[in-house]
């Protein structure tokens, strides 16, 4: 049980639920040739596997920090040993990289090697270091996050026909993509909330964080600032929907597109409520918020098109 929580099952299950949605989406606009099912599931099974290497490696870099943020929830160094949460670690990674190597042979193509080797090595960077700077390790993390997204898309492109086709049109906006687009699209959206919800993270650890010498966004501008630039950073995820919307797409279904405008909605409310709430009731509300978005952005993927 304490293995299963140090591994953060939670957070692995989004990133399942949003590669397999990512699929999903993407067979419906192609025809499908040659989808192998067991070669995304070890796809599938290889990124959860880096991510939860990485959840191990990243307590067992933050166990001082931990013990004054939430103690309650420390489990290296009180449930699991630290060399067992490094063994883990590189089994872990070795195991993920060993598929990579299987995927790259069978496609013929680097993509996997490079996406899978460089996760590996910017967790470890972010936990050892990066993590304690101002806006890198944030940066480093939510692209990390997006990464996820562009695999999945480019996998699903590889492996069937999808998503090449491009309709030409003589309106102003003269093309229509609808599979690559949208990717794209919740790519940018989903790059803007996890940057926004790291900062958050940072902003709720200030105090351990001092006890490991980090550096972060909140530390230096303060909670107060640190909530407004959450809000700000925010409502950036609506104005890259309705703009991809407006500029990519000549006819767009809104009944179908229904949950992630919803998510777009929720990300203007959370900005509302950053610009105006009161600071100790504005990070819990904002993260309940991002979290009802991420739902409704993982239902949209789901839903024929």
């Amino acid at each position: 049980m304490h293995f299963i929580r140090l591994i953060r099952p939670v957070n692995l299950l989004i990133i399942v639920l949003t590669m397999i949605g990512v699929r999903q989406y993407m067979l419906q606009f192609g025809e499908v040739t040659n989808a192998s099912l067991f070669n995304f599931t070890l796809l599938v099974l290889s990124t959860v596997i880096i991510a939860a290497a990485g959840n191990m490696i990243n307590d067992y870099f933050d166990m001082r920090a931990d013990r004054v943020n939430r103690p309650e929830s420390v489990i290296v160094g009180k449930y699991i040993k630290p060399r067992w949460a490094i063994v883990l670690h590189w089994m872990f990674n070795i195991l993920a990289f060993c598929v990579g190597l299987y995927l790259g042979w069978y496609y013929q193509s680097f993509i996997f090697l490079i996406i899978h080797f460089s996760s590996i090595t910017c967790l470890w960077w972010y936990s050892v270091s990066l993590k304690k700077k101002p806006v890198i390790g944030n940066l480093v993390v939510s692209s990390l996050t997006v990464l996820v997204i562009f695999l999945t898309q480019k996998y699903t492109a590889m492996d069937s026909l999808v998503g090449e086709q491009i309709m030409y049109l003589s309106h102003d906006r003269v093309f229509d993509i609808p599979s690559i687009c949208i990717i794209w699209i919740f790519m940018g959206m989903a790059f803007v909330q996890n940057f926004a919800r790291e900062i958050i993270k940072d902003a709720e650890d200030v105090d351990g964080d001092l006890v490991i010498g980090a550096r972060t966004i909140p530390m230096i501008i303060g909670r107060t600032a640190t909530i407004r630039l959450i809000g700000v950073l925010l409502v950036l995820f609506p104005l890259i929907y309705f703009t991809g919307v407006f500029f990519f797409f000549t006819h767009f279904n809104w009944i179908q597109a229904l949950p992630i405008t919803l998510a777009a909605l929720t990300n203007v409310l959370a900005f509302v409520v950053a610009l105006f709430s009161k600071q100790e009731n504005a990070i819990v509300f904002i993260k309940g918020l991002l979290k009802l978005s991420m739902i409704f952005g993982i239902i949209y993927l789901f839903l024929p098109q």
